[in-house]
């Protein structure tokens, strides 16, 4: 999928919404877990976090965290990915952002 941008998540408010949006997408609903909106601002604060994005839509998300300098590791928190757009490569893109 060509035309599917990457972009750094920078606003709480529309974090929060896509994680509204996708919550019931996991088998235990994130907002379950957690407060979607502590969650949104915790990761922008100290998270590493992209957004897909096609036609100004959010089709898809990556959050993470690499704050571990003594063992140069990092882990992805949240991965997710709109069903019409799965199996495109969307996830992978996410991915492949974050690893760099």
């Amino acid at each position: 999928m060509d035309n599917v941008e990457i972009k750094v998540v920078n606003n709480i408010k529309s974090l929060e919404e896509f994680l509204k949006r996708i919550d019931t997408f996991f088998p235990i609903a994130l907002s379950s877990k957690v407060n979607l909106k502590q969650y949104a601002e915790k990761a922008i604060e100290k998270g590493i976090n992209f957004y897909a994005v096609v036609d100004n839509q959010i089709i898809g998300v990556c959050m993470g965290y690499a704050n571990d300098y003594k063992e140069y590791t990092a882990y992805i928190s949240t991965l997710a990915v709109i069903p019409e757009y799965r199996n495109m490569n969307v996830g992978k893109k996410l991915i492949d952002m974050f690893k760099e």
